[in-house]
Formats: C-alpha cells, sequence, structure tokens
C-alpha cells in the first residue's frame, strides 16, 4: 500500500515538473519567434528591388542575424514614421538604425555593426562648402523624411527646397534646379554611380556628424534574447559576414 502511494505521489511529481517546464519552455520559444524585426526604408539600407523583392545592406545584415540567433517572426522594411510607431510594439521589435540621443531614450543598445553613417550636404562640383556658413548662398534639395541636424532643419535663414526623395532630388540637382542635397551621404553617392548621373560632378561634402549603426530592440526584450542577439551579431561580426555585406554596397563612399 505504502508503495502503491508512493508510485502515485511520484507520479503527481512528474506531472507537476512538466507542468512548470513546458509552459516554460513554449513561452520561451513563443517570444523569440514573436519579435518582429525591421528596418528602416532608406536606399540602400533597406528599399524593394526592381523585382519587388525586399533589398538592402542592412536588411540583409538583419537577416544574417536573424538566422545565426534564430530569434525573430517577421523581417518588414518600414518608413521611418512606422518604424517609430514599431518602438512600442508589445510584442517586442529590433531594427538596425542610428545610434542618437534620441533612439538611446527609445531603446535599448544592443550592439554596434561597425558602420558609422555621415549626415550633411552634398554640393555640385564648383560648389565649396568648407563651413556652415558657406550654405548661405545655396539653395539645398531636403528629400523628405530626412532629417540632418537640429541647427539646419530649423535655420530659416537657408534656402531649402522640399523634395519626395533622394533620387528627385539628384535630379533637381542634375537640372541645375538646386546647388546640393541634404540627407545621408552614403545613400546619396551610392545613388549617383547610377548611369543617369554618369556624367554629373561633385564636390566635397559638407558632414555634419557621424552616427554609429547599432541593433536596437525595445524594453519587451528580455535580457535573455537581447545576450543571444548580441552574441550573433559579434559572430558575425567576426566570422567577416557583416563586412562583406557592407563590400558589396560600398567601398570609400566618402573621402
Amino acid at each position: 500500500m505504502y508503495f502503491r502511494n508512493a508510485k502515485k505521489i511520484k507520479s503527481v511529481n512528474i506531472i507537476l515538473i512538466l507542468l512548470l517546464i513546458v509552459p516554460a519552455f513554449v513561452f520561451a520559444k513563443n517570444v523569440n519567434n514573436s519579435i518582429a524585426m525591421n528596418t528602416l526604408e532608406l536606399f540602400p539600407y533597406g528599399f524593394i528591388n526592381k523585382e519587388g523583392e525586399k533589398d538592402g545592406v542592412l536588411y540583409d545584415i538583419m537577416n544574417e542575424i536573424m538566422n545565426q540567433s534564430n530569434i525573430g517572426r517577421t523581417h518588414a522594411i518600414l518608413p521611418a514614421k512606422r518604424l517609430i510607431v514599431e518602438f512600442a510594439n508589445p510584442t517586442g521589435m529590433c531594427t538596425i538604425v542610428l545610434n542618437t540621443p534620441y533612439i538611446n531614450n527609445q531603446l535599448a543598445v544592443i550592439e554596434p555593426i561597425g558602420y558609422k553613417l555621415s549626415m550633411g550636404v552634398l554640393p555640385k562640383a564648383g560648389i565649396n562648402l568648407n563651413s556652415y556658413s558657406d550654405l548661405k548662398n545655396i539653395t539645398v534639395a531636403v528629400p523628405r523624411g530626412v532629417y540632418v541636424g537640429d541647427r539646419f532643419m530649423n535655420d530659416k535663414t537657408l534656402i531649402k527646397a522640399s523634395t519626395s526623395r533622394y533620387y528627385s532630388a539628384l535630379l533637381m540637382l542634375k537640372a541645375g534646379r538646386v546647388d546640393a542635397v541634404a540627407g545621408a551621404l552614403q545613400s546619396l553617392i551610392y545613388i549617383t554611380k547610377n548611369k543617369e548621373f554618369a556624367e554629373q560632378k561633385f564636390g566635397k561634402p559638407l558632414i555634419f556628424s557621424e552616427n554609429e549603426m547599432n541593433l536596437f530592440c525595445n524594453n519587451v526584450v528580455t535580457k535573455e534574447v537581447r545576450e543571444r542577439l548580441k552574441s550573433a551579431l559579434i559572430k558575425l561580426k567576426a566570422s567577416g559576414t557583416v563586412q562583406k555585406l557592407m563590400d558589396q554596397y560600398f567601398k570609400s563612399e566618402i573621402n
């Protein structure tokens, strides 16, 4: 009788242990698979190519991080405003963006990818931008959604022309309607490699700031998951995978 009861108690204990362990395992698995990965829509970092497929250097790097860490449910390319809304995603979100005070107040830094983005103004040939004051005599195209710094964006003494995107801003410069274009300099210079701008000459860019590109996650993502993502990115950098992807797009964009 004693052994029979002991056997029953043992069976009940095993069931209770399983009931405690299994939900925890399932929960952890669901957390990993519920996290949304997002890439900023900015050429050539994240964009839809001519075939209608998602593409871009940051998009590719994020995919590698997802594969290495086995974390992430979806991966979307989002415009800046949509991406900011995603910061509050209740199931967790991660993205690769510039390390700025605003982003640091919204998200948790995971790991830098080893690449800096320069913000500033790219002029046409013959326009010398040695200092900020040189901007006062020219017209600068500012693509929609671009933010290159408080001083420039709030300066009402400058002549600015709003455009829909980087490509149209460069077309305006080619047509002589503007003298320079503001924005992410690597993006602008990458677009100038298009055959449409083959004959267009450019001057030395005026750089306002250089910011590190980091992998960030919101506070919903657990510390354990953040560590796994960090470890995955470190391994990808050490193996040369990240650098190889960046080299496919950039070599020496800015002198």
